[in-house]
């Protein structure tokens, strides 16, 4: 079985969001723009949410997370998170 590097799901959640504009673009109807650009704020809300669970589970795995981190830090780390793309190599 293939090696495949795991693609955080906040990642995937952000991709999609950022798809769902794209396509809302497209859009001449004002609803159907309206509708796609509200799918893609789900989105980003859903990658957020994502974002936070993955850096519990990585807290607990390498720090035995301090439940007393401040919103900022865990802010802090999810940008981090998310702005490690990954490569076509991986």
């Amino acid at each position: 079985m293939p090696n495949r590097a795991k693609v955080p799901m906040s990642r995937v959640f952000r991709d999609r969001a950022d798809e769902c504009r794209e396509l809302a673009e497209l859009f001449r109807a004002e609803k159907a723009r309206e509708h796609l650009l509200k799918v893609a704020a789900d989105y980003e809300s859903m990658a957020d949410k994502a974002a936070i669970f993955e850096l519990q589970d990585a807290d607990r795995e390498s720090l035995k997370i301090n439940s007393r981190k401040s919103p900022a830090e865990y802010w802090h780390r999810i940008v981090q998170l998310n702005s490690r793309r990954p490569s076509i190599s991986d």
